[in-house]
């Protein structure tokens, strides 16, 4: 069973939708003293792309080499590259669907299964009992916002559930696409289109994901974000050094 909590106002239905009973309240602003925390033992974890095929990532497996040279190695899962558009650019407002939450759009029932795929079928024995917190950066960002400002907060919603020591935040969006017109004032889509290209072999990819974990606070976290782009030199650099 899911333990939900809602961290903000309780008067929208959405929020409070199949929920338990109410734990606590919190004021806003919230007045905690602020302490600081350091990061450390930051580890790359494992990373995926879903793809326009039904219920399908794309999980980096093993380097494979096409020719003698090391410049085309090429591994699954990836990125866009950034490519260095002529300037200046005429760039039109977004037109279409976009993902607030891929992952919550994909994959509803599970937001957080293509992130255990993932990590078992990159390290088989992962150890995921041993972690304190497993979560999205969006739910985190949200958590940090509710505590550090006392302006523009606005509702949401974060599924908790519970596993031993364990907690998992599972994000809760309202929507988890976006329909632009055109006629708006949004240009991200065009300017990623005009400035970043796919990795060969994922044309059909539809957004990148990494998973990491760190300690903070001596609890150890495994943490998921979504990634608009890469460097190309830098990836070249590193692929040549392997």
């Amino acid at each position: 069973m899911k333990d939900v909590f809602c961290l903000s106002s309780y008067s929208q239905s959405n929020l409070v939708m199949n929920v338990g009973e109410r734990l606590c309240t919190f004021d806003i602003p919230f007045n905690a003293q602020a302490t600081s925390t350091e990061i450390k033992d930051v580890k790359a974890v494992a990373s995926y792309n879903w793809l326009k095929q039904k219920d399908t990532i794309a999980v980096p497996g093993e380097f494979r080499l096409y020719c003698t040279s090391a410049w085309l190695k090429f591994i699954i899962g990836s990125p866009r590259i950034w490519n260095e558009p002529e300037l200046p650019k005429d760039l039109k407002p977004d037109r279409g669907i976009s993902y607030i939450d891929q992952n919550g759009s994909r994959r509803p029932e599970a937001p957080m299964e293509p992130l255990f795929l993932a990590v078992r079928h990159l390290k088989p024995s992962y150890r995921f009992q041993d972690l304190d917190l497993i979560t999205d950066r969006n739910s985190l960002r949200k958590l940090l916002r509710f505590v550090t400002s006392t302006a523009d907060l606005k509702d949401f919603r974060i599924n908790v559930i519970r596993k031993d020591k364990t907690i998992i935040f599972v994000r809760n969006e309202k929507r988890t696409v976006r329909n632009s017109s055109g006629f708006g004032h949004n240009h991200g889509l065009a300017f990623e289109k005009v400035s970043t290209r796919s990795e060969k072999g994922l044309e059909q990819s539809t957004g990148h994901h990494r998973i990491i974990s760190y300690v903070s606070s001596r609890q150890g976290i495994l943490d998921r974000a979504h990634f608009n782009r890469r460097s190309s030199l830098a990836y070249a650099v590193w692929s040549a050094s392997k």
